[in-house]
């Protein structure tokens, strides 16, 4: 797909820059997409932030935002096919039990 800013789909506008980002051709979003995101900023804030970019990571950055997977931590966690320790608080109050179930090692580390 060539690069072009103005496909827009019906999305939420953070979700909808990642989607046009990721859904053009990696090298032709590094070549002539990046900078059509540049000439179209407005906000100096913006341009400072999108100037430290690689555009090669930015593109690949989108394609990861917008893939599938699990949505929260813990179930990410639980799924890694490896051994997993979680950490948390004495005060955090978390419940650590569907962790544990998983087969994951929890610590917690108490207050002194």
């Amino acid at each position: 797909m060539s690069w072009s800013w103005q496909n827009r789909i019906s999305i939420p506008a953070s979700e909808q820059t990642s989607a046009r980002i990721a859904g053009s051709d990696e090298n032709a979003f590094v070549t002539r997409g990046m900078q059509s995101i540049v000439d179209a900023e407005d906000s100096a804030v913006g341009l400072r932030t999108l100037r430290r970019w690689s555009p090669r990571g930015l593109h690949r950055t989108a394609v990861s935002l917008l893939a599938e997977r699990a949505t929260s931590f813990r179930a990410q966690l639980a799924g890694l096919p490896v051994p997993k320790r979680y950490a948390s608080g004495e005060l955090s109050g978390e419940d650590l039990g569907g962790l544990r179930a998983t087969g994951c090692d929890v610590r917690v580390a108490v207050r002194i």
